[in-house]
């Protein structure tokens, strides 16, 4: 009788390991796809131009497909770098947009710290600014009469002159006409299309950076603005410098 009791708790001991072992591998199981899902839905490469998309152990898998209806959400997911320079140049078209009739702006950008100084080229001058958001620096050429005042709702964008692309987050979907992955000046972008009043806007927007890297804005069919950027670089070290040697950085 002992020896059957005995053999009973033993098949119940062996019954019990083996439903943890099983339980115990379910749950790795799940904790992969899991974390593999949240790569997928990630927008980090351009699956649809053919370019090679892996997740972190190296393993390819197929990126959230970008669609009108999707692509709110993988824009949400991008996030802007912090520190970097680039050139971002303005051209307004008239005429039919055909490029006969254009007036361009060149603007040096740097970036870091929540600082944005932006360099505007006027004819023979350049206009400098330099804003967190609260207060604005503005100088001009080299000179070192600087002029500070409140930044109100003067921000980092408007001073570079870009579209900001996060207002397409709580734009209704049906404004927006077109979506997907993109090559652009060879670099991997989420594209989208809005139409609203007659205007068209197109959005380029760096998967690796978070940057809006071009745009348009077309009325009635008609080119009349351009955005276009360089690729972003490391922001040189003076960018941060007022014209008395004062580094807003360190202030």
């Amino acid at each position: 009788m002992k020896l059957k009791l005995f053999g009973k708790w033993r098949q119940a001991w062996i019954a019990a390991g083996i439903c943890g072992v099983l339980a115990l591998v379910i749950f790795l199981t799940v904790q992969l796809i899991l974390r593999r899902t949240a790569w997928i839905t990630l927008p980090d490469a351009v699956g649809t131009a053919g370019i090679s998309v892996t997740d972190p152990v190296g393993r390819p898998f197929t990126p959230l497909e970008i669609t009108p209806r999707t692509v709110q959400s993988a824009a949400a997911t991008l996030s802007r770098m912090t520190d970097y320079a680039r050139v971002v140049t303005i051209t307004r078209f008239w005429n039919d947009g055909n490029g006969s009739d254009s007036a361009s702006d060149v603007i040096y950008t740097s970036v870091s710290g929540g600082w944005t100084r932006a360099d505007r080229i006027y004819g023979q001058r350049v206009r400098h600014t330099l804003t967190d958001g609260a207060i604005c620096h503005i100088w001009y050429d080299d000179g070192p009469e600087l002029i500070s005042l409140p930044a109100d709702d003067i921000t980092g964008d408007d001073e570079q002159s870009v579209l900001t692309y996060e207002e397409i987050l709580s734009l209704p979907m049906d404004f927006i006409t077109a979506a997907n992955y993109q090559r652009h000046e060879n670099r991997n972008c989420v594209y989208l299309e809005t139409s609203t009043d007659h205007y068209i806007r197109r959005y380029w927007i760096g998967v690796d950076t978070g940057l809006l890297e071009a745009a348009e804005i077309l009325y009635a069919g008609d080119l009349i603005i351009r955005m276009e950027s360089s690729e972003a670089e490391a922001p040189p070290e003076d960018a941060f410098v007022l014209p008395d040697g004062t580094s807003v950085l360190f202030s």
